[in-house]
């Protein structure tokens, strides 16, 4: 036998036996797994209680970088 027959036999078993299942048989994650957040020193310019209104309409549930 050389190394092409075996490999290509080693590959035929490999699949006929189910070991190349994927490991991951679930999703990861799903909606609302990510939760986003803006930095207020990009938004200066809006007031804050513009911008907080503006945010919780988008669905953001955070802030970073607050003065």
């Amino acid at each position: 036998m050389n190394r092409r027959q075996f490999l290509a036999s080693s590959a035929a078993i490999t699949a006929a036996s189910g070991i190349m299942t994927p490991v991951y048989t679930q999703p990861m994650g799903g909606p609302g797994r990510l939760r986003q957040s803006v930095a207020r020193w990009c938004f200066n310019s809006i007031p804050i209680e513009e911008f907080c209104e503006a945010l919780q309409a988008m669905g953001v549930t955070g802030m970073d970088l607050v003065g």
